[in-house]
C-alpha cells in the first residue's frame, strides 16, 4: 500500500491491469469497471462506510454468482481450467447452503429461510471431500478438484 492511500484502494479499470500483462492474459471477458464493486458500493456505501466484509452481507448474490460461474465453466470447451479467485469466494461457494453456512447475525433473515440457500455445491456422501472443500481457504492455497455436473451415473 502506498502512504496515504486507504486500506481498499480504489479497483483499477481492466485496461488498466491488462497492460501490465500484455498479451499473456485473454481480459476480453472482464469489464473495463469492476461491477461488483459499483454494486457493493451502492448497497452498502464506500469501504470507509462500511467496514465489515461486503461480499459476506450478501451470501445470496455470492450464491448466484457462483452458479452463474459454474454454468459459464460448463460452457467451455477446454477439459482443464485454472481459476483465480478470492479465497472467500470459495469458501461461500463451497458452503452456501450447508449446515452452519449461516453463522453471522448479519445475514438477512430472509437469507437463512429462502429456498435460494439450496447449496451451490453438493458432495453426496464423500464427506472427507466436504470437509477438504468447506474447509477455510489460505492465502495462495492451491486445490485441485474434478467438476461433475448433473447426475452422476454407474
Amino acid at each position: 500500500m502506498i502512504r496515504g492511500e486507504s486500506a481498499h484502494p480504489r479497483r483499477r479499470s481492466t485496461s488498466e491491469i491488462a497492460k501490465e500483462f500484455g498479451d499473456s492474459v485473454d481480459f476480453s471477458l472482464s469489464p473495463e469497471e469492476d461491477e461488483l464493486k459499483l454494486r457493493y458500493d451502492r448497497r452498502h456505501g464506500s469501504w470507509e462506510e462500511h467496514t465489515w466484509h461486503r461480499e459476506s452481507d450478501d451470501p445470496l448474490h455470492i450464491a448466484a454468482r457462483a452458479r452463474s460461474f459454474f454454468a459459464w465453466l460448463a460452457a467451455r470447451e477446454e477439459e482443464e481450467v485454472l481459476v483465480s479467485t478470492h479465497s472467500a469466494f470459495l469458501w461461500h461457494l463451497f458452503n452456501h447452503g450447508h449446515e452452519g453456512y449461516v453463522q453471522n447475525e448479519r445475514f438477512t433473515e430472509a437469507a437463512r429461510v429462502t429456498a435460494e440457500m439450496t447449496p451451490v455445491v453438493e458432495y453426496g456422501a464423500d464427506v472427507a471431500l466436504e470437509n477438504a472443500m468447506r474447509a477455510r481457504w489460505e492465502n495462495c492455497e492451491l486445490r485441485s478438484m474434478v467438476v461433475v455436473y448433473g447426475q452422476q451415473s454407474d
